[in-house]
């Protein structure tokens, strides 16, 4: 087992002073899992329906929501508190499950992700049928921390030292909570993650070689680079949406590193990405997303074309639920601090991607770039989908490239070394991830009312124990990165 621990790749982690912040996502994602009962995850009875069914079929049904048999009943716990932000989880202790079989639908996305949840599913399983859901859970996130952990360890080996630090001011407490409820959201940003990661260390490579004049044999054949080959198959293959975020985290790294305009001159990676498309338009031809929503395969193109101005007028002016949405809001979308705690995370969010993008072109690029293109995105969508399901665009949806995209922010010209008080930033952010695990724990305790306020959630014994906890977890930081800092400077 030592020498196991002594290869390279977890060597050159040990030695970066930082990953006390990785040792966070772990912690938060924990966490959330810890206090999000079952079912709570958005769409989690189907998702651990999916798991069981692709883990014994290879493939998921062609058509979404499909009816399959012998759903094991203890996997799909109705949530009885959904949408009800005031009922606890004290209501499934009231519900039962059985071990008997259900009829229940299944989502007909890929299934890698799937396939995880359902090894998890048997593994928990065989000791106990009841714990069968905690499993695909628990399986699901260690592969999301597992994606994370090698996309530190490429940006480090890229000169970037501080690349956990910088993954963990990315990361929202909504990704936590999705890392930890069997979402395939969580799977798609981690995903997401490791394709912009392994795409800007190849791109590095390739720079390298072309300003040597050594061209390789990839290069000049347009030989596929498997690195971004195998990492761009497991995006498309994450969620629907996985091959657009492909296309833009492309968009991203390319101004990042000023090569969009020479994008082409790169035959390897350009072929890499185009073999990754292919797949994936097969995959959706037959397998259709839209069918899910049979209002909409039924409406009429005049009604839609008619609804259309209307529509397109009520998804921009919600457009900023959907960024609170993509911060913080659980559940089944029906767990939200108050308005308070999202005034805050706009104001530090805007000043640090000011000083993120001061005198630096860039990342101007890059901030517009991602703005323009997500919300045309969230735009047409959902304005689309607005005649059978208003609101449609969740804020999870676009996580992945809102996540890749600040942290190519704070990658290019090592911005990060530059913002002054980045501890304090730190601070703020584990202090804003600690109370959303805390309002998670609160709302399904003890229950939320829309009046709900910062002085109602401190209140009680309840609080004690979670502010004790709180400072015991700033303490261990505190110690362990005084100790790294050592350890980094004898070395």
């Amino acid at each position: 087992m030592r020498s196991y621990f002594k290869h390279p790749i977890f060597l050159e982690y040990r030695n970066e002073s930082k990953k006390i912040y990785f040792i966070l996502i772990a912690l938060f994602s924990v966490g959330m899992l810890v206090t999000s009962p079952q079912s709570s995850g958005p769409d989690e009875p189907m998702n651990q329906a999916s798991g069981w069914y692709s883990i014994r079929n290879g493939l998921n049904p062609s058509y979404p929501s499909t009816i399959v048999s012998d759903v094991p009943t203890n996997l799909v716990t109705g949530p009885c508190f959904a949408f009800k932000p005031n009922v606890t989880s004290e209501c499934l202790s009231k519900n039962p499950t059985t071990n008997g079989k259900t009829d229940f639908p299944v989502f007909n996305y890929p299934p890698v992700y799937f396939w995880i949840i359902g090894l998890g599913q048997i593994s928990f399983g065989i000791v106990d049928q009841e714990l069968s859901y905690l499993g695909g859970r628990l399986f699901g996130l260690f592969a999301i921390l597992g994606l994370l952990l090698i996309s530190i360890v490429k940006l480090s080996r890229m000169g970037l030292k501080r690349s956990s630090e910088m993954l963990f001011i990315a990361l929202t407490p909504m990704s936590y909570f999705v890392f930890s409820t069997a979402n395939p959201s969580g799977w798609e940003i981690a995903t997401s993650i490791l394709f912009f990661t392994t795409l800007t260390v190849e791109l590095k490579k390739r720079t390298i070689e072309i300003s040597s004049r050594s061209n390789s044999f990839q290069n000049r054949f347009l030989c596929p680079n498997l690195p971004i080959l195998l990492t761009g198959l497991l995006l498309v293959f994450s969620r629907p949406l996985g091959f657009v975020w492909l296309i833009l985290i492309v968009g991203i790294v390319g101004i990042n590193l000023g090569l969009l305009d020479k994008i082409f001159s790169f035959k390897s990676v350009i072929s890499s990405i185009g073999l990754t498309q292919i797949p994936a338009f097969l995959w959706f031809v037959t397998h259709p997303e839209n069918s899910e929503l049979p209002g909409l395969k039924n409406a009429s193109a005049g009604s839609i074309i008619d609804a259309l101005p209307e529509n397109i007028l009520h998804s921009v002016f919600s457009l900023h639920e959907k960024y609170k949405q993509s911060w913080g809001v659980l559940g089944w979308l029906d767990t939200r601090p108050p308005n308070t705690v999202y005034v805050l995370v706009a104001f530090l969010f805007s000043l640090l991607t000011f000083k993120l993008m001061q005198n630096n072109r860039t990342n101007w690029k890059v901030f517009l770039f991602t703005a323009i293109f997500l919300n045309l995105i969230i735009i047409a969508l959902e304005s689309y989908k607005w005649i059978v399901w208003p609101n449609w665009w969740q804020g999870r949806y676009g996580l992945p490239l809102l996540v890749c995209s600040l942290l190519s922010l704070l990658m290019n010209g090592n911005q990060i070394n530059k913002i002054k008080n980045l501890n304090l930033l730190i601070i703020f952010i584990i202090t804003g991830n600690a109370f959303m695990i805390y309002l998670n724990f609160y709302r399904y305790t003890f229950g939320l009312w829309n009046s709900v306020s910062i002085k109602t959630l401190i209140s009680g014994v309840d609080f004690s124990i979670t502010l004790f906890t709180f400072v015991v977890l700033i303490l261990i930081v505190a110690f362990l990165k005084k100790i790294y800092v050592k350890k980094s400077k004898a070395l």
